[in-house]
Parts: C-alpha cells; sequence; structure tokens
C-alpha cells in the first residue's frame, strides 16, 4: 500500500493539487520504492561514472528506445549509493502543470541544498510553443 511519508506532504505542500498528486505518482522513490528494470542498459555504467563529472547529462534519442528506463535507472544506482531520495526530483513535461524552475526551487528550498533532478519529455520552449 502507498502511503505518504510527512516529508513528501511539506515538499509539496506549496504545489496546486494537481501537480503534488503528479509529483507523488512520479516520484515513488520518495517512499524507498526502487524500480524494477532488473536488466541494466548498456549506456548505464558510462552514466554512473560521469556522474561524478558533469552538472548536466543529456540522454536524447527517438521515442520508445529506453531513455526513462536508463534514468530510473540511474535513480537506483543514485539510492543504492547513499543519496537521500527526497533529494532526486523526477518530471516528465506530459501533463505538469507547473513552471520547471519553481518546482525545482521549491525543493531546493524545502531540502536546504541542491536536488538531482531528471527530465522527460522536454518538448516546450519557455513560451509554451511545441518543438
Amino acid at each position: 500500500m502507498y502511503t505518504k511519508s510527512e516529508n513528501v506532504y511539506i515538499i509539496t505542500s506549496t504545489m496546486s493539487q494537481f501537480d503534488r498528486y503528479y509529483l507523488e505518482c512520479l516520484n515513488p522513490h520518495w517512499e524507498r520504492l526502487y524500480y524494477e528494470y532488473p536488466i541494466e542498459r548498456d549506456i548505464v555504467p558510462a552514466i554512473k561514472e560521469e556522474l561524478s563529472h558533469s552538472l548536466i547529462i543529456a540522454i536524447y534519442g527517438l521515442r520508445r528506445v529506453g531513455k526513462t528506463v536508463v534514468m530510473k535507472q540511474i535513480i537506483n544506482h543514485l539510492m543504492l549509493s547513499g543519496v537521500e531520495p527526497l533529494d532526486i526530483l523526477y518530471l516528465t513535461f506530459d501533463d505538469f502543470q507547473g513552471e520547471l524552475m519553481d518546482a525545482i526551487g521549491v525543493f531546493e528550498r524545502i531540502r536546504g541544498r541542491r536536488i538531482i533532478s531528471f527530465w522527460t519529455r522536454c518538448r516546450r520552449f519557455p513560451d509554451g510553443r511545441r518543438r
């Protein structure tokens, strides 16, 4: 059964009801749940190595080739490496109504430190046009 922890509620309490529900559903790792992808993708070891050197890692490619699976495998790796699950934010922009920097800013202010964020389906320009 999925139960919301007090920490998750505190983090999302300043957001709209839709965005709060959306973020909680997208981030089951906040409840220390791991993503079930037992076969590690070929690129994951290279990304793990790059994590200690880069602030931004872009994974791009055609639809349905496994980019999201790779990100979730990296989230599992970070948690196993001791990163606090609430310091990891996963966003997909299919339905998220909020502003990206607002969401990241809220998380960083509440956590009191930088967070690690993963973004998928980033197809909009700042003025709202789709790419």
